[in-house]
């Protein structure tokens, strides 16, 4: 389900290429694109009072692109990302790009 969803926001934006880096902490799933971008996918929060119904399903999970699509350069080919990793607590992302640029984002904003 999880890539399944992530499957359907990239085919229906199209605009941030194709997945060229994964990684995942706990329950969140960073895909970098070879856009330059990165898709975030967090779970979203469970209604109030809905923890003990086994029989209603799962909120659908939250998905945030971090940046923008970045343009291509003299090869043709835009600084897609390359490299993915979360700390040890999963709040903050490094992202590497093919350029060899790095950023930093804060993934509880």
């Amino acid at each position: 389900r999880l890539w399944l969803s992530i499957g359907q926001h990239m085919t229906a934006t199209g605009k941030y290429g194709h997945p060229q880096a994964v990684m995942k902490h706990q329950h969140i799933v960073a895909v970098g694109m070879s856009s330059g971008v990165v898709l975030l996918q967090v779970p979203a929060a469970a209604p109030a009072g809905s923890a003990g119904s086994a029989q209603q399903s799962q909120p659908l999970p939250i998905i945030a692109a971090l940046g923008e699509p970045k343009p291509s350069v003299a090869g043709g080919r835009p600084d897609g990302v390359t490299a993915l990793a979360f700390n040890l607590v999963g709040d903050w992302l490094m992202v590497g790009f093919a350029n060899g640029g790095l950023q930093l984002w804060d993934t509880q904003q």
